[in-house]
């Protein structure tokens, strides 16, 4: 087995371009070599936002992965290093990722980099262009040939030797058929095992086989629910920050879940065929994870409101983005979706926090309507606001509160009379 003792990877920064993205790493092995790793875009989104400044931390990318049954996906871990303390971070990864990174744990001296050209270059621009060239799957890259026809007649006669006393000495050897030809992440293939009823045996041969999917087919896999919200409207937001929708359509968005309301709302949204979307803080998400997937589980759209609800405007810039990571990785943990909307609390904003957002991948999703119902004293009080406001084409904001969980199928039943559309929000 190889040993990964004084071996590690340093994250110096992520680079994203219109079409790739590129992790520039340092690999430490007895030596240190700058390298450039071209990820996918899931990968690269999610690394990203848990990586600060590089100037006062220093994090470090494990190289082995873990796989999650439940959500049938990989996920790595990122720590950080800072002042002498240290933070380790599960982010979600695609499965072509996984394989890099069983590839690279198994380099024992930077020489061989080579044989993972596909995928990883020196910081030379020019060489990462030229090896794009001639692209090659993370299991064709394992079976490298070496350059020198004399080298290949050595490893080849070292190769029969040992080959020779293992048939004669342990008769109960695997078969080559059966012998382990592809080094990948077997961890990951263990569970698979175990999920699938298969053999061991049966399982590399299909990881051998199997193509590496393509970025744009990366998406997370969830666990198919079928409910009757499937038939519900969606709005894809289109702006960097929105505040409206067109006429004929309201969104019904809940803001600070989850909570103990948070299942009757669902319930409610999904009795009357509409939708709605929850914008969820962080804290919450740790006391109440179940309800954050149980609102997934019934095709709702979740968004981010930040960790603390703490007030952007007294945040600084490294702050802000903290918020702002630490619960799209809560959230994600639990849908394995990345989550792209994002509403301050309070609503506070600024060009400096729209840059920020638009740098995750976000967007803000702001109202322009307002019940008021989290100081409502019932939810007679909201019922009176809707029906003196004229909601069409409007992001109506509420609250997880008693008295809206009493309003709210009044409500829906007003605006549905109205012939509004309710969709979710993306």
């Amino acid at each position: 087995m190889a040993s990964y003792t004084g071996k590690w990877l340093e994250v110096l920064s992520v680079e994203n371009g219109s079409e790739s993205h590129c992790i520039h790493i340092q690999l430490n092995l007895e030596q240190s070599m700058n390298l450039k790793w071209k990820l996918d875009s899931y990968t690269a989104y999610h690394i990203r936002a848990l990586i600060g400044s590089v100037e006062t931390a220093k994090y470090r990318l494990s190289l082995h992965s873990n796989w999650n049954a439940l959500n049938n996906h990989p996920s790595g871990s990122l720590t950080k290093y800072d002042r002498g303390s240290s933070e380790k971070s599960i982010f979600p990864c695609s499965r072509q990722f996984a394989e890099e990174l069983a590839a690279l744990r198994e380099i024992q001296d930077l020489s061989q980099i080579k044989r993972l050209s596909s995928f990883i270059c020196t910081e030379d621009v020019s060489e990462c262009h030229e090896q794009a060239a001639n692209p090659k799957t993370v299991l064709e890259r394992l079976s490298w040939k070496p350059a020198f026809p004399g080298r290949a007649l050595r490893i080849l006669a070292a190769t029969f030797v040992v080959a020779a006393f293992f048939l004669i000495f342990v008769p109960d050897y695997p078969s080559t058929n059966q012998a382990v030809l592809a080094k990948v992440d077997t961890s990951v293939l263990e569970e698979r095992t175990q999920q699938k009823g298969t053999s061991f045996t049966q399982q590399l041969a299909e990881a051998r086989s199997e193509p590496v999917p393509a970025p744009a087919q990366e998406a997370v896999v969830v666990p198919a629910v079928v409910t009757e919200s499937a038939a519900v409207p969606e709005v894809k937001l289109g702006g960097l920050v929105n505040f409206s929708l067109p006429k004929g359509s309201v969104a019904l968005t809940f803001d600070d879940g989850p909570s103990k309301y948070t299942r009757e709302i669902v319930d409610i949204l999904e009795k009357h065929k509409v939708g709605g979307t929850f914008f969820f803080v962080g804290t919450q998400v740790r006391k109440f994870p179940e309800y954050v997937k149980y609102a997934d589980d019934h095709g709702f759209s979740i968004g981010n409101h930040s960790m603390t609800h703490a007030d952007f405007e007294d945040l600084t810039s490294d702050k802000r983005q903290l918020e702002i990571a630490r619960t799209n990785q809560l959230l994600e943990a639990v849908t394995s979706e990345p989550v792209v909307l994002f509403r301050p609390p309070y609503g506070a904003t600024d060009d400096a926090l729209s840059q920020l957002v638009e740098k995750n991948g976000m967007k803000i999703v702001l109202w322009n309507k307002d019940s008021e119902d989290w100081k409502a004293s019932s939810s007679q009080t909201i019922m009176n606001y809707t029906r003196h406001t004229e909601l069409s084409g409007s992001i109506l904001l509420l609250h997880e509160s008693k008295q809206t969980v009493q309003a709210l199928p009044q409500l829906i039943e007003y605006l549905q009379k109205q012939k509004l559309q309710f969709p979710n929000l993306r």
